[in-house]
Parts: structure tokens; sequence; C-alpha cells
């Protein structure tokens, strides 16, 4: 323990002595998005928006994963804290059952995938795994593989300009991720979870 009470690692606090790779991916998702805004072709709008999607979702799962880390070993002489118990259901619980763990100790907002920081980042999951898993099916015009996605074209006025085969089709991907400000909206909507990860995390630690 060092003068304040806090559990140090060589001689720094323990928070400090860890490299936050979330921190990295939240900084790439950022950098992606200010990139697909300035980029001159729609080729590289849609990979850096798709880049920005990935870095965003993995850059919160990365972050709470640390935390319980940091928070475990700052309880390191407290075997039965409710860190020390946490720790081992890291691999084996959902995000939001990390969370909910989390609040219920803590007094703190549970999950709730119709109000935000949640509902934002439900949909950005949403998006993620439809990438993650893409079928590469053709849709009416307008059409979207989830009312998520749909809500989110919505959003910004994604109507269907793309054509292929015959002009009542054509690919949902490709319309949203040639949307410049879907990067930005992305990297807002997660800046604004990291910091509910914080808030959440400083009644703990």
């Amino acid at each position: 323990m060092d003068t304040n009470g806090e559990s140090t690692c060589a001689g720094k606090k323990i928070r400090a002595s860890m490299q936050m790779f979330s921190h990295d991916l939240l900084d790439g998702c950022i950098m992606f998005a200010e990139l697909a805004k300035k980029a001159q072709s729609e080729n590289k709008i849609r990979c850096y928006n798709t880049a920005c999607i990935f870095f965003a979702t993995s850059s919160i799962e990365a972050k709470i994963n640390e935390w319980i880390s940091i928070a475990q070993a700052c309880y390191k002489d407290e075997p039965k804290s409710f860190c020390h118990s946490l720790a081992p259901l890291v691999k084996k619980l959902t995000l939001s059952e990390k969370w909910n763990l989390i609040a219920a100790n803590e007094n703190g907002t549970l999950w709730d995938k119709s109000k935000e920081p949640f509902q934002s980042y439900e949909l950005i999951i949403s998006l993620r795994n439809e990438l993650t898993h893409y079928k590469g099916q053709f849709l009416e015009k307008g059409g979207a593989p989830n009312r998520k996605i749909k809500d989110l074209m919505n959003r910004f006025g994604i109507k269907g300009k793309s054509k292929f085969v015959e002009d009542d089709t054509y690919s949902w991907v490709h319309d949203l991720l040639s949307c410049r400000e879907l990067g930005k909206w992305i990297a807002s909507r997660i800046i604004k979870f990291d910091n509910s990860i914080l808030a959440l995390w400083n009644s703990i630690t």
C-alpha cells in the first residue's frame, strides 16, 4: 500500500502501471471516425467506418475487463472481496452481466437497453454482429437486416442509392458504411459509455 492507501506495482499506482489497451482502441475509434469524415472516396469512408465500429465495441469490452483486473489487484490482500469473486467469471459472463453485477454491488444503474448509454451500444453491437456474420443478402431498397440497423439508417436519412442486379435491390452495407457521419456518431456514443464505466468503477477503486 502507498501513503494514500492504494496498492502499487513497482512503485507506481496499479492504474498507472497497466497499459490500458482499451485506451488505444478508443483512440483508434476516434481516429477512424475523423478519417471517414475527411475521406476522398466512398471506398475509404466504408473502410474507416468499419474499423471505427470494431474498435468501438472492442474498447468497451476491454475496458470492463481491465478494470476488473485492476480492482482485483488493488484488493489483493482481501481474497474475499467482491472483485476477487468477479474476476474468475470474466470469460463466462456477457458485458451486460458483468455490468449488472458491479452495478448491483455498488447500487449503480443496471443495464437497460432502452436507455442511454446502453441503447446506443446495443445498436452498435448489432451492427458489428451483422458485419461479422455478413450474409451478403440483397434486400428491398431501404431495407435492413434488423430493426436496430433500420433505425440507424433512418437516423442518417439513408433510403438506398446503390443498385445491383435490378433497380429494386441493393446492399444496405454499402449505403450505411458510406455515410460520412456514421463514424462520428459511433465515436461520440462510445466516449459517453466509456465515461459511464469510469464513473462506475471509481465507486469501487
